[in-house]
């Protein structure tokens, strides 16, 4: 191998380090993601609780789940999950995590539970809570 070979192996090497240590605020980014498909019960007993199992896709396989966001309008739960990226290095393909929560719905009755999916686009589904 030639020295200038070597040489630019090693600038190479140096920048890629530099760049993989290098996390600031600046650079992290908290997104809602969309959740591509969801598992969740159909009926519930009263007093128990919810459970729903999402799988959410990302821009890369970098984006890191962070948290749900879940409001409830009378018997709708609207729910989006947020993930976070750090700004590090990433391969450009997309991603995926899986990320579960719950709730415990006070009264019997039909709910909708809306997950986001886009700005325009949700996926929902129906629990009998009896």
């Amino acid at each position: 191998m030639s020295e200038e070979m070597i040489h630019a192996l090693l600038v190479v090497s140096a920048l890629t380090l530099t760049s993989c240590g290098e996390k600031t605020a600046e650079s992290l980014q908290l997104s809602p993601v969309s959740v591509a498909s969801v598992a969740i019960s159909d009926t519930v007993l009263l007093g128990q609780p919810v459970v729903f199992k999402t799988t959410c896709s990302t821009p890369t396989p970098c984006w890191e789940f962070e948290r749900f966001e879940i409001t409830e309008d009378g018997r709708q739960y609207n729910v989006k999950v947020f993930a976070r990226y750090d700004g590090r290095p990433c391969i450009q393909i997309l991603g995926s995590f899986k990320a579960n929560s719950s709730v415990v719905p006070k009264e019997r009755g039909t709910y909708t539970f809306r997950f986001w999916h886009t700005q325009k686009q949700s996926l929902d589904t129906t629990v009998v809570i009896q």
